[in-house]
């Protein structure tokens, strides 16, 4: 269950679409949102809350900056771990919510800082790419869930299925298949259509059946699964995938981070991406 939203800014514009979109999130489900940002030096403390406190009258109202807490991290030997360090404090059942890239007081917050915050950060991080239209995300529309039949990629149920409840909204469990692949399988042992769409649909109903809940699934075919997804992700009502940082195969190659943020970059909706425990630092 969430209970903290935080946005993270390097004071550039990019990076304050998170701001929006989780502001706009925490007033929907009346939850707390934290604003930090990472200054450089002790000195540039006050400018930037400053700055900050300005900024969240200015786009988002009065009463949204009100209800908002700012905070401002001296840097230490890497903003990742700076800014983890400080999430880590809060407890369990924080969002972290952030852009992909941005240049602003603290560098860049995100790009490749944002691959190392995704092996430092233990909880869920909501990225938003640059295809995203931040004003027309909603949280009604359907959860993709991609998983490719290993362990670690289908972590990231359980989370599905947490937002899918909080937000009243349908998971779709998503397999990629490579047509290549799919083509020995079915040369090999006869039927590898079939074996493919009997895994995504096995993976459904076991979460249908854990949650209580709607769970839907699709087979998609590419040797590519971050565009096989972005595809499928702009051609329906889909608010979110949610995806783990680690798996088998596809989008889910290295350990933590770079394949997961090649979706992030391609996808028209925000990527929420969890670390299985066993990954990372």
């Amino acid at each position: 269950m969430t209970n903290h939203l935080i946005a993270l800014s390097d004071g550039s514009d990019f990076s304050w679409r998170a701001v929006h979109l989780a502001a706009a999130i925490a007033e929907h489900i009346e939850l707390p949102l934290e604003v930090i940002e990472v200054a450089l030096l002790p000195a540039d403390l006050p400018l930037t809350r400053r700055s900050i406190e300005e900024r969240l009258v200015n786009e988002l109202g009065q009463e949204r900056a009100d209800n908002a807490t700012i905070t401002v991290l001296i840097q230490g030997d890497r903003i990742a771990t700076t800014i983890a360090d400080h999430i880590d404090r809060l407890g369990d059942g924080s969002i972290v919510v952030m852009s992909s890239a941005g240049r602003g007081r603290s560098a860049a917050i995100l790009g490749s800082v944002a691959e190392d915050l995704l092996v430092h950060i233990h909880g869920p991080v909501l990225v938003i790419g640059p295809e995203v239209d931040v004003e027309a995300f909603h949280l009604d529309g359907r959860i993709l869930v991609p998983v490719d039949g290993s362990a670690t990629s289908e972590y990231a149920l359980g989370l599905a299925a947490a937002w899918g409840i909080e937000h009243g909204t349908v998971p779709w469990i998503i397999n990629v298949v490579d047509p290549e692949e799919l083509a020995k399988m079915g040369n090999g042992m006869g039927g590898g259509d079939v074996a493919e769409s009997s895994y995504a649909a096995r993976t459904a109903q076991r979460l249908r059946e854990q949650s209580h809940r709607e769970v839907n699934y699709d087979v998609l075919h590419d040797r590519h699964p971050d565009k096989a997804l972005a595809r499928y992700a702009s051609s329906g009502d889909v608010s979110l995938i949610v995806a783990s940082t680690h798996g088998r195969t596809g989008l889910a190659r290295v350990a933590a981070g770079s394949q997961a943020m090649g979706m992030v970059h391609r996808s028209p909706v925000p990527v929420l991406l969890v670390r299985p425990p066993s990954v990372g630092t």
